[in-house]
């Protein structure tokens, strides 16, 4: 990420008088909400472009590059060259978030929308994060899910900056935006930095949902892969490409959001809060059997 050391300073400086609740209680917040908008979800987009919007900074394809066999640039002063044709295996399905069909995944119209109201939204916790979303896509939960994992990534990390001239921010204009963004509790963010905890947890909000709803092959590969995440961040990103996970991996929040997905997906096709009750918590359970450890 440019300037990570300013980001991290920045980071570290920083406290909030507003946080989110913790998981269990954080996941009834969620559920209760979803229950009471009865959101429609829209038409799912294709696993293939679903994964590679989650799992993929769109600024870090180049086509020319991965086609002509020249390694990208590194991360960082000490990453190392990748061997051209290891890139081109890793990189391949990145390349195909450049094509049109496959920007469906970020819902960049409700994200323009949510990153123009965040001056004026004051304090966010995730509930309010959701509400604010579902407000601004008609209710649509899918959308609004795909709109937040695309602004908070847009913030944190500032690589998704050719999906449209909006996204092209400076650090500062981050950073501002991003002062509303509630920290997760300390328990669940470990460590984590508030803005890169947010969109890890929506991408694995997103997956646990997508799971529920497409119960078939695509749904098991999105939430498996999901559910593998900070063990590929650590093996992909730090060991093979020598980028620094300069605010941890994550683990938590990503098991956290995993299963409150599963949770609202299952939520958002039910009626009677009591049956939702038994089916969330089961789905909960599901997703956060091998939670991580504390050093994880």
């Amino acid at each position: 990420m440019p300037r990570w050391a300013d980001y991290v300073r920045y980071v570290q400086s920083q406290s909030s008088p507003v946080e989110n609740s913790r998981g269990d209680a954080l996941r009834s917040e969620l559920c209760r909400m979803v229950l009471r908008r009865r959101p429609s979800i829209g038409d799912l987009c294709s696993t293939e472009a679903l994964l590679a919007s989650l799992v993929s900074f769109t600024d870090d394809c180049d086509r020319k590059a991965v086609f002509s066999g020249r390694s990208m640039p590194p991360t960082g002063s000490e990453s190392p060259r990748v061997p051209p044709m290891t890139l081109r295996a890793s990189l391949r399905s990145k390349v195909r978030l450049v094509h049109e069909p496959a920007r469906d995944a970020f819902a960049v119209p409700v994200a323009l929308r949510l990153l123009e109201a965040l001056p004026r939204a004051g304090a966010l916790t995730v509930p309010d994060q959701l509400e604010l979303a579902l407000d601004l896509a008609s209710n649509d939960l899918f959308q609004a899910l795909l709109a937040l994992h695309t602004t908070t990534r847009v913030l944190a990390r500032g690589r998704d900056t050719c999906l449209h001239p909006a996204f092209a921010l400076t650090l500062e204009e981050r950073l501002s935006l991003g002062e509303g963004i509630a920290p997760f509790h300390p328990d669940d963010a470990r460590g984590g930095d508030p803005l890169g905890d947010t969109y890890h947890f929506w991408a694995n909000v997103i997956g646990g949902m997508y799971s529920v709803r497409n119960p078939g092959a695509g749904g098991v590969l999105v939430r498996s892969a999901l559910y593998a995440g900070p063990v590929l961040m650590r093996v992909v990103r730090q060991e093979v490409f020598g980028s620094r996970l300069f605010c941890g991996d994550h683990a938590r929040i990503d098991r956290l959001g995993l299963s409150i997905g599963r949770a609202i997906g299952v939520a958002s096709m039910r009626r009677s809060s009591s049956r939702v009750h038994g089916v969330a918590s089961r789905a909960a359970a599901d997703s956060l059997h091998a939670e991580p450890s504390q050093d994880a």
